[in-house]
């Protein structure tokens, strides 16, 4: 059932997008804006039309079936040629359609209101568009989230155009070799430095390490290789450990070296390092650069690495002993979940050969409240006031410093302690909460994190609400954040139930980690969310890589025509913040205002800030 035009109208060449319309995620999402905009619009028709050479064809469809149409595409090419809405209030009165057969034979369309898509910019390649079998006059405001819904269809193009093209890389199976190196140091594979070329640098680096401030060594085991390699073949095998060895070079610094050691083995040397933090960060930055693999594949098993961290001089001045505590760094990782980073602890070193006594040394720390509440301010971006705060549990030992959630990242897969974790945390923090109240700070609204096993507890929710009222404290002075891959394990509406329950009871409800999981536009629609907050690995990336820039400004886009509110997490330079704010982000945090402090440490930098503002 074609859109018929005048001959003298033409379209611009179509881009090769032909699988854009494929289905798959993507499909589902363009699905979902179909149907908020058929919503939002008031309309019983709303399309997401794609060009195909000199033909649309349909994405998505709500309200009427359609299959491909040929001809000139009335509608359709006016929209394409308008970088504006096309809007038609009666389409029988307008003399550009007036005669078009949809018009004058069924379906008999009257209105029509469409904004161009691109998958790239300046590059239209569809259209989405609201129709009405009746006269329409729609508003400015419908107009503009049209608008904005657009824009987020544009960003599920975009995306799914990178990783058609990631798959098409994946597939090839003859990549021209590499030579980045002398044959003998260098991996003829990836182009990294081998085995022979490592132990050459790093042995350099740490006969002089009187004369820097130390270096880490970071161990990399790709999990499951095996795997990639059993089902599609050892050439595509090989063309992921070139990705990976990719990713791991723009993840470190030019005076670092990268060097594959085994099959599926990777060790980073980072020299001039001062501390934990910073290879800490380092191994964080390499996680998610990877996961990145399987963000744009939709291959799970993509992209998952297991590292191990050693210090020098700390943990040892040589590099034989500096590879043995990296290693069993390595080994606690693979055994406490895998696709984790783990830094070399003694006493833990010890009990690596068996699971069961970290659980038990994780016990012990919990039973000693060795595990404490670290705070990172939150911002309103627009007038960059102090709202509140996010706990992070830190683990303070007495032999490795305060350590990150990376280094007991097992405990809050384990179904038994991790929910002991988050209740010791919630104590703590309402406890903090009362005493600033008391002598009259105003901290803001306090952030917590749930685990997938605090939700086994089916009074869960209650018991949260009920360690609020013993400390004489508000629900809505306090925020639960959920990750997107808990939301997608609920399988009997336990979780949906409890959500509810708490947002009822006044608990802002935050959906974390944003972008990074599968979750969908329908959770959005449908659950008890408040705000979403948007990963740190996208806003990291966000001025040197367009795509996450898209990605980043189609979230924000689409919780504002959602009506939920936006957090930035991982804010970490002046210019991230910028480019935040002209994107009308509302909220944010990061290294750029603060690192996570202690609770001591609060009172002085809430006093501190109001003053200096």
């Amino acid at each position: 059932m074609p859109f018929s035009t005048p001959e003298s109208e033409t379209l611009p060449p179509a881009p090769a997008i032909d699988q854009t319309v494929d289905e798959g995620a993507h499909s589902e999402a363009l699905r979902e804006i179909c149907a908020i905009a058929s919503a939002v619009m008031e309309t019983p028709i709303s399309l997401v039309s794609m060009l195909h050479e000199k033909d649309q064809r349909f994405a998505a469809q709500i309200g009427l079936e359609l299959g491909e149409s040929s001809g000139g595409m009335a509608f359709f090419n006016q929209t394409m040629l308008t970088p504006e809405a096309t809007l038609v209030e009666d389409a029988a009165a307008d003399a550009r359609f007036a005669s078009n057969p949809l018009v004058t034979e069924p379906p008999h369309v009257r209105a029509y209101a469409g904004v161009p898509l691109e998958a790239e910019p300046g590059t239209p390649v569809g259209a989405l568009c609201a129709i009405d079998f009746e006269p329409h006059a729609f508003t400015d405001a419908q107009i503009a989230l049209l608008t904005k819904l657009g824009a987020v269809a544009s960003s599920v193009l975009h995306m799914h155009r990178m990783r058609l093209e990631l798959k098409e890389e994946m597939a090839a199976r003859h990549l021209r070799e590499q030579d980045l190196w002398d044959a003998a140091h260098c991996d003829n594979l990836t182009g990294l430095a081998n085995l022979k070329q490592f132990r050459e640098f790093a042995t350099a680096i740490l006969d002089r390490q009187s004369q820097t401030r130390g270096c880490a060594l970071i161990l990399l085991d790709l999990d499951h290789f095996k795997s990639v390699n059993d089902r599609w073949g050892h050439a595509e095998g090989d063309v992921y450990l070139r990705r990976v060895a990719g990713q791991l070079t723009l993840s470190v610094r030019k005076q670092d070296l990268v060097a594959r050691i085994g099959g599926d083995e990777f060790a980073i040397l980072l020299t001039d390092i001062d501390g934990q933090e910073a290879p800490r960060r380092f191994a964080e930055r390499i996680l998610n650069n990877l996961h990145g693999i399987a963000e744009i594949t939709g291959n799970p098993d993509l992209g998952r690495a297991s590292l191990g961290i050693a210090l020098a001089p700390l943990h040892a001045s040589t590099l034989d002993d500096l590879y043995r505590c990296a290693d069993a760094a390595l080994y606690a990782a693979k055994t406490t979940g895998r696709n984790v980073c783990r830094l070399y602890i003694p006493r833990l070193d010890r009990r690596s050969a068996n699971p069961a006594n970290i659980s038990r040394e994780y016990r012990r720390a919990l039973e000693a409240r060795e595990f404490v509440p670290y705070y990172q301010p939150k911002f309103d971006l627009k007038t960059m006031t102090l709202v509140g705060f996010e706990a992070l549990a830190r683990w303070d030992t007495n032999d490795a410093g305060v350590l990150a959630p990376a280094d007991f990242h097992g405990l809050f897969d384990d179904k038994e302690l991790a929910p002991l974790l988050t209740r010791s945390m919630l104590m703590q923090m309402t406890a903090h909460r009362q005493a600033w109240q008391h002598t009259g700070l105003d901290c803001g609204v306090l952030g917590i994190n749930a685990s997938a096993a605090d939700f086994l507890n089916e009074d869960f929710a209650r018991e949260f609400l009920g360690v609020i009222a013993d400390h004489q404290l508000r629900p809505q002075d306090f925020i639960l954040e959920v990750t997107e891959q808990i939301i997608l394990e609920d399988k009997d509406t336990r979780l949906f139930d409890m959500l509810k329950f708490l947002k009822k009871a006044g608990v802002l409800i935050v959906l974390d980690d944003f972008g990074t999981g599968y979750a969908g536009l329908k959770h959005l629609k449908n659950w008890p969310v408040d705000r979403i907050k948007i990963d740190r690995m996208f806003v990291r990336d966000c001025l040197e890589d367009a795509r996450d820039r898209a990605i980043v400004d189609g979230i924000i886009k689409m919780a504002g025509a959602l009506g939920l509110g936006v957090t930035a997490e991982g804010i970490e330079t002046a210019e991230q913040l910028a480019l935040l704010q002209s994107m009308n982000c509302e909220m944010g945090q990061g290294y750029l205002f603060a690192r996570p402090m202690p609770a001591a440490e609060v009172p002085d930098y809430v006093r501190e800030f109001r003053v200096w503002h």
